[in-house]
């Protein structure tokens, strides 16, 4: 029986910047789309520096000081530039809805691949810790989807077994590694079809 009910946070709960809005930035800055940082920013799972800043290993201070330095631009630029970008104020409204809506009936909590300044900046923003249980960000913990120990970190916080889970993310890997552990996902591409389904799940509507 499903007691628990676990979302991304950007891409899902809150919207991510686009390809094209990270490129205009660059653009404005005059940053080549080659520079490393920028191939972080715009294929971010493709670059060690992504995978460091999620696990830990690269604070996002350390981040934009080094970003600064490398354009040769302010870093107050630099920060302000990247805190839209990973921490963005948009909320993804229908969902942050929905969620509300469960609180009471599910065990809630949020599950977020993002670097260490993220729990702070989302925050100020936007409160969703008074909206889940519990809020796991993976450079906190060391680890980040897909890899399982972020998963098991989150089941444990929440004290709930992976059979008792839904999860929904918008990348395909990592709902494909909550299934592997046994949880229910739930790869969430829009709105309409992301409730259609949690709506089947949780409560048996078509």
């Amino acid at each position: 029986m499903i007691n628990t009910v676990i979302f991304d946070l950007g891409g899902v709960l809150l919207h991510l910047q686009s390809q094209d809005q990270i490129r205009k930035w660059l653009k404005r800055l005059r940053v080549d789309e080659n520079d490393p940082i920028a191939h972080t920013l715009l294929y971010p799972s493709e670059s060690k520096i992504f995978w460091d800043l999620m696990r830990g290993k690269l604070s996002e201070r350390q981040f934009w000081l080094e970003t600064a330095k490398a354009w040769r631009i302010p870093n107050f630029l630099v920060a302000h530039g990247l805190r839209q970008i990973s921490a963005p104020k948009n909320m993804n409204q229908p969902l942050v809805n929905y969620l509300t809506n469960l609180r009471g009936k599910f065990k809630l909590g949020i599950l977020s691949n993002a670097g260490d300044a993220t729990r702070a900046a989302v925050l100020k923003n936007n409160r969703f810790d008074g909206l889940v249980d519990v809020m796991v960000i993976s450079a906190e913990e060391g680890f980040a989807k897909p890899d399982r120990e972020i998963y098991e970190i989150t089941l444990r916080k929440l004290g709930s077994e992976p059979q008792e889970c839904v999860f929904v993310d918008d990348l395909q890997e990592n709902i494909q590694a909550a299934r592997a552990l046994g949880m229910t996902g739930i790869q969430h591409i829009e709105n309409e079809s992301t409730i259609r389904q949690l709506n089947a799940v949780l409560f048996g509507k078509n």
